[in-house]
């Protein structure tokens, strides 16, 4: 029972640190699409480049509270893969990286969707 619990604070803090910092995500989401296509469709490249300073950073604003978050940044990693496979347009015949067009609009709904998603 104390791990339901427990999990239910996890997933709410997940929620509102996302509400709280998308905005700031979506607005670096552009970065990306300044890579080449093969740092972006190979996980351990896309980790180097996008997901290693963004968790740092994240966890550097929260001031420690993402580690109270059992399994944070594994969580952390699949929330920004999914974001990558769902909001990121690869087109390596023609070594172009884009964005969905809507991606500001699904940002929130997209982390909260990968945070959701269990190794």
């Amino acid at each position: 029972m104390f791990d339901k619990f427990k999990n239910a604070v996890a997933d709410n803090a997940i929620r509102s640190a996302i509400e709280k910092y998308s905005g700031k995500i979506a607005e670096k989401l552009p970065e990306i699409a300044a890579l080449e296509p093969h740092d972006v469709r190979d996980d351990a490249r896309f980790h180097t480049a996008v997901i290693a300073p963004a968790l740092a950073k994240v966890v550097a604003a929260s001031n420690g509270a993402t580690r109270l978050v059992p399994g944070f940044d594994d969580r952390f990693s699949r929330a920004m893969l999914h974001l990558r496979d769902q909001l990121v347009v690869v087109d390596a015949a023609a070594g172009k990286v884009s964005l969905v067009p809507d991606y500001e609009d699904r940002v929130s709904e997209v982390l909260i969707e990968g945070f959701k998603l269990r190794g």
